[in-house]
């Protein structure tokens, strides 16, 4: 890219960009700086340190310092919070940028007015916002392939408009200018139009909020479904990053796993016995420093650490007998609260498929170990139930890779159950899956379903979201949560604001008897969680209307709330990620049978499905009713990994990894920051 600067002005709010995901630069200007005092909040500093690797601690752009957990509530900016300009601001070059391979003046060739064939913008769409400490927009188009191609941006807050030609079908913003543009224009349009030489012009809308999103996202990527030590990873990044980096791999863990006997994973897919060879479905510990993760069937639970240098170790909260319990088989996602975390206590919340016991033994009855598991016939009861897990457990564990242990394991989780787990009562005649625990430790969402399919939902003809009270783990009655339980659709997936306010959830429209797990007309909706307001169905679902996609089509699923909602000038700011098959980059393998996992995937069957990606969204609470959603934003950083290089980025290597990109959490991780780097592949 060539940029003339003999005519820029002084850019206002010059913050330093070339700091990736996880680290804050220390040079960031106080305007861009949390308050000192959190108000809203419930613990927690919201005051800054800039030395830890994790979340980001400021407004600025760019990977950030920890601050350390901040627990559930809003930050709330305050009405002082104003931009840096307020007019006439000198954000934008007042010369052309030129991308490689432009040259000369092509100005020309835009003369008149704009007719015939226009391009596509697919990004930023229009009707988005973005956080003011977001990845630089890129302008992204289709139908243009190989034309000359202006770019003009316009803001009525700046001077000039910025002007731009490209011959590719991408163009990034450049740092400065994003950093200028993001501290200055907030809640305003900014107009994007793309121009083909000689033919018709395309134009979109996006805006700025004037508060940034907080936290880190940590998101499972693979190559396909197979189980194996190199077809899944875990991936993050904060806002501001141009890359991303790899969290955690199947063979960083170090903790040994179990098959459903019980006795040790037997070697397969390249894994030696006890090796872990799956990271899905993770979810993250309140303090952001571990990742819960379901590993391969029979779907048991492990922990392990995503800290730098610790990545793949077992926490050292977790006692032996509490790393058992956790391997009890058929278990779900996993669901954390800050309220219920610390020294006398660290549980989760999952669900358990309890298999019609074969053992003369009442108390082996929610063991769910049995030898007549083998070969998959397990008598699954089709009903799952709620299950709190103390991974501090008190209590003397077999050695799992003795050879006598598959006798001991049983009677040792049998025994503690009552003491490191034990069942929630939920009064639901129908089974619960996917639950999803609150930030006060007051309440527990689920998916109610007639059809449970060890953790997930089957084939059912009724699932929604129900709340129980959590009450120590003692449960209570079950009801179904208005908003999200409309008996004609299939609501699933719930999780909380950081606030508690609002739930987002998975729909879709009917049921119909089919597998729900991970369905192309899935949307996603959000709704209170008190269950005083109706289903909202967010703008992000709907890519642009000239992609010739449709919302109901595209996969969007598995939706996480950004750990730090903001409030400015009276309104509250929350951020959505999800995952979405739109303008997918290509196939992949998602067949279960062992004969056709490993069939190339040329043409969308049963067996290939679009490759899916990472898009955020905002929703914003005014307070006067219904929330305004935003359309979505495409994370084009989540195709660049970013591995070496030393702390100034010099050595840095960047690869294209296409992923089908899975099931965000978005925490204040405490991971390494993404090495700084200048090469983008876009």
């Amino acid at each position: 890219m060539k940029l003339s600067l003999s005519s820029w002005s002084s850019l206002a709010c010059l913050v330093s960009l070339t700091s990736v995901v996880f680290s804050c630069s220390s040079d960031t200007p106080s305007r861009f700086r949390e308050p000192e005092t959190g108000s809203g909040t419930t613990g927690g500093s919201t005051t800054g340190d800039t030395s830890g690797a994790g979340g980001t601690g400021f407004i600025g752009t760019g990977s950030g310092g920890s601050l350390g957990y901040i627990e559930a509530g809003i930050i709330p900016m305050g009405d002082g919070v104003v931009p840096a300009c307020m007019a006439n601001c000198k954000d934008f070059p007042t010369t052309p940028i030129l991308d490689t391979g432009v040259s000369g003046d092509p100005s020309g060739m835009f003369q008149g007015s704009a007719s015939g064939t226009a391009p596509c913008v697919l990004e930023p769409q229009d009707g988005s916002m973005f956080p003011n400490n977001w990845t630089r927009p890129r302008i992204h188009v289709k139908g243009a392939a190989g034309a000359l191609l202006q770019i003009t941006i316009h803001a009525d807050r700046e001077a000039n408009d910025l002007v731009a030609y490209t011959t590719k079908d991408t163009w990034i913003m450049p740092k400065e200018v994003w950093t200028g543009l993001a501290a200055s224009v907030w809640e305003e349009d900014i107009t994007v139009t793309v121009r083909q030489a000689s033919g018709g012009a395309s134009v979109s809308k996006f805006q700025i909020a004037p508060v940034p999103a907080g936290g880190s996202v940590v998101y499972w990527g693979s190559t396909t479904t197979q189980p194996g030590l190199t077809t899944s990873t875990l991936y993050g990044f904060a806002p501001g990053d141009d890359g991303v980096i790899q969290t955690l791999t199947p063979k960083d863990v170090t903790a040994k796993i179990l098959d459903q006997s019980p006795s040790l994973k037997r070697a397969e897919f390249g894994a030696a016995v006890g090796q872990v060879r799956c990271i899905g479905c993770h979810t993250s510990t309140p303090d952001g420093a571990a990742v819960a993760f379901t590993n391969h069937w029979p779907w048991n639970i492990s922990m392990a650490s995503i800290k730098s240098g610790e990545a793949g170790t077992t926490p050292s909260y977790v006692t032996p007998m509490g790393a058992l319990i956790a391997q009890l088989p058929w278990q779900g996602v996993t669901t954390f609260s800050p309220a219920v975390w610390g020294d006398t206590g660290r549980r989760y919340v999952s669900s358990l498929a309890p298999r019609k016991t074969y053992s003369a033994d009442p108390s082996m009855s929610y063991a769910t170990w049995d030898g007549s598991c083998v070969g998959g016939n397990c008598n699954a009861t089709n009903k799952d139930v709620l299950i709190w897990v103390d991974l501090q457990a008190a209590g003397t564990a077999p050695d799992i890779t003795a050879t006598n242990s598959s006798s001991l394991i049983p009677q040792a989780v049998a025994t503690a159950k009552g003491t490191g787990w034990d069942i929630i009562p939920t009064g639901d005649t129908r089974g619960a899956v996917t639950p999803a625990w609150s930030h006060d430790g007051k309440t527990i969402v689920y998916t109610s379903t007639d059809s449970t399919t060890d953790g997930h939902v089957g084939t059912p003809k009724a699932c929604d979201i129900y709340s129980v009270p959590y009450n120590a783990g003692m449960g209570g009655t079950a009801v179904a949560v208005k908003g999200a339980s409309d008996p004609s659709a299939c609501e699933y997936y719930p999780t909380f604001s950081a606030d508690d306010k609002y739930l987002a959830y998975n729909r879709v429209a009917s049921v119909g008897n089919k597998p729900i797990y991970y369905r192309k007309d899935g949307e996603i909706y959000i709704a209170k969680a008190d269950g005083t307001g109706d289903a909202i169905r967010l703008k992000a679902n709907d890519p642009p209307m000239c992609s010739g996609e449709q919302g109901n089509a595209i996969f969007n699923s598995w939706p996480k709330w950004s750990p730090i909602p903001r409030t400015a000038k009276g309104k509250t700011y929350y951020f959505v990620v999800f995952s979405s098959a739109r303008d997918s980059w290509g196939l992949i393998n998602v067949s279960s049978q062992d004969g056709q996992r490993t069939q190339p995937c040329t043409t969308l069957s049963d067996i290939c499905e679009p490759a899916s990606q990472l898009y955020m969204a905002a929703v914003v609470d005014d307070g006067s009713g219904a929330p305004k959603t935003y359309s979505a934003v495409y994370m084009w950083n989540q195709r660049n990994v970013v591995s070496g290089g030393d702390a100034m980025g010099k050595g840095a290597k960047v690869t294209d990894t296409k992923t089908t990109n899975v099931t965000p959490a978005w925490n204040e991780f405490q991971i390494p920051p993404v090495p700084p780097t200048d090469t983008v592949i876009n």
